[in-house]
């Protein structure tokens, strides 16, 4: 016989009661007040899951100009489109003639710019758990501008974008990063950041340097962190 839960719903399968709150579907394990991810038994914290995978999804596009496309963790090509999710472990290349722009679930958005490749190292922003929260991503090639979201904002320990030579850091940022690569014909190789609002702090193993609204600054290789006069003139907006 199935013993009776009052107003509470049994755990599907099981006929485990389980309080107020809802078991994950076929796995007898409760979700506390987060949702399950379908099939898994995981616990998708506070993003959304890929039905039956386990795999978390970091981000959405919401933009795109030309042709873009991600190599995930598998090493599987696919195309993106307006729609496409991206997950921890993709990375993101954009074409010549190419933009992306992605949204993540704690508010942060990112443009990547033309001929630009982004790895999303980790993402998992979770606003019950912080300390669970992470953002990390890695800067291959060209450029991008980010937009921070809750988790930069109020966590910016949890956020770090890695680029050639430099690793930068935000405190509730609008920022620009682009790396330019020996042989461009007019501008010096290095790394340039450039904040519109907040701030950022742009180091490598020789220094650091913290860039407020309306500021820039470059690395140049083997160079500690220089603040520039101006805006480079490759930072396509301010």
């Amino acid at each position: 016989s199935v013993a009776p839960v009052e107003t509470a719903q049994g755990i599907g399968g099981t006929g485990v009661p389980v309080e107020i709150a809802q078991g994950i579907g076929g796995t007898g394990i409760d979700s506390g007040d987060i949702g399950g991810i379908g099939g898994t038994g995981m616990q998708a914290g506070g993003g959304s899951g890929i039905g039956g995978t386990g795999i978390q999804v970091a981000g959405v596009v919401t933009g795109l100009s030309g042709s873009a496309m991600a190599i995930d963790r598998n090493r599987q090509l696919f195309m993106l489109s307006k729609g496409s999710t991206v997950c921890p472990g993709d990375r993101i290349e954009t074409g010549s003639q190419a933009s992306a722009s992605i949204a993540f679930p704690d508010g942060a958005s990112i443009f990547l710019r033309h001929a630009s490749v982004l790895q999303i190292d980790q993402y998992a922003w979770d606003e019950q758990n912080p300390a669970q929260s992470r953002f990390m991503l890695t800067l291959i090639e060209g450029g991008l501008r980010s937009v921070s979201g809750k988790l930069g904002k109020n966590h910016p320990d949890a956020y770090r974008l890695a680029a050639p030579n430099a690793s930068i850091t935000v405190l509730g940022t609008d920022y620009q990063v682009i790396s330019v690569k020996p042989g461009s014909e007019d501008t010096e190789p290095g790394t340039y950041a450039a904040v519109t609002s907040g701030r950022i702090r742009m180091s490598n193993s020789l220094g650091e340097l913290v860039l407020g609204a309306g500021e820039a600054g470059m690395i140049r290789l083997n160079k500690a962190p220089a603040k520039l006069d101006s805006w480079p003139k490759c930072m396509v907006c301010r």
